[in-house]
């Protein structure tokens, strides 16, 4: 029987023309593809690209969270208060142009952060500084008001007890008294007298 030769041939052409067909696609499609990549690309490449997408934008700062061990914001410590004391002299041996009737004015500053020693004289008649005669000293307990003006305290021991003269004072009861014996910076000395303080 012939038919089957026959029919092997025809699909042999039939393989034979879709090879070719497929061949010249190939070359085709890369003579396009080299032709769309020397034109620069397709109508495509005009396009604007889209816009970045913003980053999101810090909010306002939080404050910061306190130290949970901290007391909170401090405190500042009041300053000095200070009183100025008029004292007129009744009695006055050992300290030369003091007698009776001088009057001398000093200050007496109270500070808040020194404890039992809160109060400080420079007591300075005549001239002559009878009590507190630098910064580092005149320091004695004491009692103290601005408001109403009142100060009353005592340092009792001398120059050969603490190394400065007494002084003792109230205004409640206007009596001042300052001393000293031999061993203090001006020798022997007794100075008492009635105060006003304001």
């Amino acid at each position: 029987m012939q038919s089957g030769p026959q029919r092997s041939s025809s699909n042999m052409i039939w393989i034979g023309l879709a090879l070719v067909g497929i061949l010249v696609l190939c070359c085709c499609g890369g003579a396009g593809a080299y032709f769309f990549m020397a034109r620069g690309g397709s109508s495509f490449a005009n396009v604007p690209s889209p816009d970045p997408i913003p980053t999101s934008q810090p909010g306002p700062s939080m404050p910061p969270i306190p130290d949970s061990a901290g007391s909170g914001p401090s405190v500042p410590e009041a300053p000095p208060q200070s009183l100025t004391v008029t004292m007129t002299v009744d009695t006055a041996t050992g300290v030369p142009g003091l007698s009776q009737g001088s009057t001398c004015i000093f200050p007496i500053v109270h500070y808040n952060d020194r404890g039992d020693l809160a109060c400080q004289a420079h007591a300075t008649c005549a001239g002559v500084a009878l009590y507190g005669d630098s910064e580092t000293n005149g320091f004695f307990p004491c009692q103290f008001s601005a408001s109403p003006a009142m100060v009353s305290g005592a340092d009792d021991g001398t120059t050969a007890a603490d190394q400065d003269p007494s002084f003792v004072i109230n205004s409640t009861a206007s009596t001042i008294v300052i001393a000293d014996d031999s061993t203090g910076h001006h020798g022997a000395f007794s100075v008492t007298g009635h105060v006003s303080v304001r």
